[in-house]
């Protein structure tokens, strides 16, 4: 498996009192798959459904701390539900990613992140500032691409785009291809006492990332 940017932990503060974030963006992706059965099964308020007239699907959540909805391409599957709503960890961690042959070269990954913060940190630009920081630690060959302000629904965002190598785990299958070339894209904005990020990942050869990383922002929905 490659280091993809589901190894990139979320801005959460540094002085939070519940867990960081890269403690759960490392759990094993057995455990995950274990965690994303139970929640399918249990959590009826999860809908996948597609969208008429259009070849996006929509994903919306009830549960948790983090009530979204929003559309996403049809080839991505969703690989991970995590929600914990029980202090000191509370967050919600939703994973989509396109499933690839043995052997196939390449990666397309979408999370969306929802967590806790307090009012004097709930600025979209400081959060978006420290988790550029991290993943400048975490990612090999970092550039920023691009920086600029969106409007996510009502709500004033952040977004970053910034290329990186992947380099697959020693032990993985693809470690024979080597390292290859990646873009992400990343939004931060903030409502009520949530801080959210949505995150799309893939190499740089994807050529629609950017139109489906807009349209995932476009149709992104707090539902009350």
């Amino acid at each position: 498996m490659r280091n993809t940017p589901a190894s990139l932990p979320s801005s959460l503060p540094a002085a939070a009192k519940q867990p960081s974030h890269s403690t759960v963006a490392y759990l094993d992706m057995n455990k995950r798959r274990m965690v994303l059965s139970l929640v399918l099964l249990l959590v009826s308020s999860a809908a996948l459904t597609s969208c008429g007239g259009s070849d996006y699907k929509i994903f919306s959540l009830r549960e948790g701390i983090g009530h979204f909805s929003m559309e996403y391409p049809p080839d991505y599957t969703v690989v991970r539900i995590d929600i914990r709503n029980d202090a000191p960890s509370r967050y919600t961690d939703i994973g989509f990613r396109v499933q690839q042959s043995p052997g196939d070269e390449g990666f397309n990954e979408i999370s969306v992140y929802a967590w806790p913060v307090e009012p004097t940190e709930s600025s979209a630009a400081l959060i978006l500032e420290d988790l550029l920081d991290r993943a400048e630690g975490i990612f090999s060959d970092f550039e920023l691409l691009d920086q600029y302000s969106v409007m996510v629904g009502d709500m004033d965002g952040q977004v970053a785009v910034f290329s990186w190598m992947d380099t697959p785990a020693s032990d993985s299958l693809e470690s024979e291809a080597g390292t290859l070339a990646a873009v992400s894209r990343i939004v931060c904005f903030c409502h009520d006492d949530l801080a959210w990020e949505i995150h799309l990942a893939s190499d740089s050869a994807a050529q629609d990332a950017e139109t489906e990383f807009s349209h995932i922002l476009d149709t992104f929905q707090i539902l009350n």
